[in-house]
């Protein structure tokens, strides 16, 4: 990416712009060079500890006490309904 279009989507992201929004202004410049050159996204985790312990509370899913898990509740949806 060139160094003025650079400063270019800088100015644009200070300005509140996302990243997705700068690319457009810019001939050019994609998503994904904002991304490598300015904007870093934080990916939080979408595992969190509660829904970690609501998994392993639920009968379809596979734990080391229940090894033979069953039909998860989206498995039994019929044919005809898809």
């Amino acid at each position: 990416m060139a160094p003025d279009l650079l400063a270019k989507a800088q100015r644009l992201i200070d300005a509140g712009h996302s990243p997705m929004s700068a690319a457009r202004c810019l001939d050019g410049v994609s998503y994904r060079d904002i991304e490598l050159h300015i904007w870093k996204p934080e990916h939080k985790p979408t595992r969190t500890p509660k829904l970690e312990a609501w998994w392993m509370q639920q009968p379809w899913c596979w734990r080391p006490d229940n090894t033979e898990p069953i039909e998860a509740p989206w498995e039994r949806v019929s044919r005809e309904w898809l």
